[in-house]
């Protein structure tokens, strides 16, 4: 028995160096079996990361200012009020909203609301203070009202916690993982990198968007992105604007100017792209001037608004910028997107471009149309005479948006219709000396009579065939008013005077610049003087007035 318990302790003093040297091993591997934290994963004191935590975690002042009407702190609860004479006690953040329900029942009643006091109010930064009584509560109130600072905290953005952090030393060895399960926490962790501390947080994380929707991040690129893009609807929120991402506003504002891409988290580099995007919901995206067709349209579903690309031409832009992106805030001048843990920031560019002088153009041209039978002549040379005098633009013109976009198939001017106006037409311009760097315009034709006499080719024929026709002034005389002209169906017209009959030709026409009529090779004496070619410049069935060069000729009708 003896010799046994002598076995049993040696037995003993073999085991425990060995368990001592295995437990010593055992913390040193607990040290250094997290790989060394890249720079971009840690957070460091007072960085851009670190003050941005520390906004979202600080405590929201405002939720309680049915009662303190402060958004710098908020009443430790629970807390007993008075209101209209009846005593209530808070207990919770969902009795907030039963005092406002009071508040709100009766719109024409002067509603009263008291604390009693001694209470403890609790400031952004989770300290805490005694009130004795009301005046000592006003004299603060007073302060954060009239407070010049900026209110920093962000509250359009949560954590879904618990969330973990991997602590380092100075060895870039983890020491100990820190769990956190509230703001507070949050905040106090933060506070404490100050003291040297290095940190990195353990992705992936939820965050929460203020209208209940989630987003996952996978690193600090893109937590720090999603915090500032909630910034701003928070900053929205509290100057009590309408909120602008609504898809009208989108739509309407997404197609001014020129979007340039200022941030995007993804591998590919697309700092160089731009987007144009039209109404029609066609979108060219520029590479330096090189560019790739696609569309774009917004839409409504249960995560939130929507800009999805689709149909991107030949690039390998096509898996990077393909699908639906997620609209994290919009603004006049800023478009911040998000698709599958991607974020990509749109900056609005309105600034002159090469194309600054056809932005201006009215999209509309018309046309000639004398007889009005809906067709007629357009000179599209001319639509962007003033923008292109020193030749710097190649300008075509095409009755469909893909040869305006494939170059293909361009109109010739003076242009005649083939479809009853109005319709559109499109402007492909480009710079001369690029041509791969171009805009489309459309451009709406419509036709009017632009004869100033009033009258048409038709008028013009009927009026001279119901009657006998005398020339009563031929440059200035009456010489010719001896002739009487008889114009007949078959273009013939037989003059008769002076004791002769001529009988010729003549021929009514009409072009961009109104009504004309030809006399063909007259011969005799005096008479032969209107052969030619003449404009019609007042049109009336009982008189007409034209134009020969410098010649001009009154003719008035006689049907007796």
């Amino acid at each position: 028995m003896k010799l046994q318990s002598q076995l049993q302790f040696l037995k003993k003093l073999f085991i425990l160096p060995i368990l001592a040297l295995f437990i010593f091993t055992s913390c040193q591997d607990e040290i250094v079996e997290v790989t060394l934290p890249n720079n971009q994963d840690t957070i460091s004191a007072n960085s851009n990361l670190s003050n941005l935590l520390s906004n979202v975690s600080s405590l929201n002042g405002s939720i309680d200012d049915i009662i303190d009407n402060a958004s710098c702190f908020a009443i430790a609860l629970p807390v007993t009020i008075e209101i209209n004479g009846s005593v209530f006690v808070v207990n919770s953040e969902e009795d907030y909203e039963i005092i406002i329900a009071i508040f709100e029942e009766f719109t024409d009643d002067d509603d009263l609301l008291e604390i009693q006091f001694p209470i403890t109010i609790i400031l952004n930064d989770y300290t805490t203070i005694e009130i004795a009584n009301q005046s000592d509560l006003e004299v603060l109130v007073d302060e954060c009202l009239n407070e010049d600072e900026i209110d920093d905290e962000i509250e359009c953005v949560d954590f879904q916690y618990p969330i973990v952090f991997s602590v380092y030393n100075s060895n870039f060895q983890v020491t100990e993982t820190v769990t956190i399960l509230n703001d507070e926490e949050l905040y106090n962790f933060i506070e404490d990198l100050d003291g040297g501390i290095l940190a990195s947080l353990n992705f992936p994380v939820t965050l929460i968007l203020s209208d209940g929707s989630t987003i996952e991040v996978n690193n600090n690129v893109q937590l720090e992105a999603v915090i500032e893009a909630a910034d701003d609807t928070c900053e929205d929120d509290d100057n009590n604007e309408e909120d602008d991402c609504d898809i009208e506003t989108i739509n309407a504002n997404i197609v001014e100017c020129v979007w340039s891409v200022v941030s995007y988290t993804g591998s590919v580099d697309l700092s160089v792209f731009t987007f144009e995007f039209n109404s029609n919901g066609s979108v060219l995206i520029s590479e330096n001037g090189n560019y790739v067709d696609a569309n774009w349209e917004t839409s409504e579903t249960n995560e939130g608004l929507m800009v999805t690309f689709s149909n991107i031409s030949g690039n390998s832009l096509t898996e990077v910028i393909n699908g639906e992106w997620l609209i994290l805030n919009c603004d006049d001048d800023e478009l911040e997107l998000v698709n599958n843990g991607e974020f990509l920031v749109l900056d609005r560019d309105c600034s002159p471009g090469p194309f600054t002088c056809f932005t201006d153009f009215n999209g509309e041209l018309i046309g000639c149309d004398d007889d009005n039978d809906g067709f007629g002549v357009f000179d599209l040379n001319g639509t962007f005479a003033d923008c292109n005098a020193n030749g710097e633009y190649n300008i075509y013109y095409y009755e469909t948006l893909a040869d305006a976009q494939a170059g293909t198939n361009p109109l010739i001017s003076p242009y005649n219709n083939i479809i009853v106006t109005p319709f559109t037409i499109y402007v492909r311009v480009e710079v001369y000396n690029n041509p791969d760097q171009y805009e489309i315009y459309e451009l709406e034709l419509f036709l009017e009579n632009c004869d100033p006499t009033g009258c048409s080719e038709i008028d013009l024929t009927n009026y001279l065939q119901e009657c006998e026709w005398n020339i009563v002034n031929f440059n200035g005389s009456d010489d010719l008013i001896i002739y009487d002209l008889e114009f007949q169906i078959n273009n013939t017209v037989v003059i008769t005077g002076n004791g002769e009959t001529i009988t010729t030709t003549y021929t009514v026409t009409q072009d961009a610049n109104g009504v004309y009529l030809e006399f063909d090779n007259v011969s005799g004496p005096n008479i032969q003087a209107i052969t030619g070619n003449w404009h019609i410049i007042d049109c009336d069935p009982e008189r007409l007035e034209m134009t020969m060069g410098d010649n001009t000729m009154v003719m008035e009708r006689d049907c007796n």
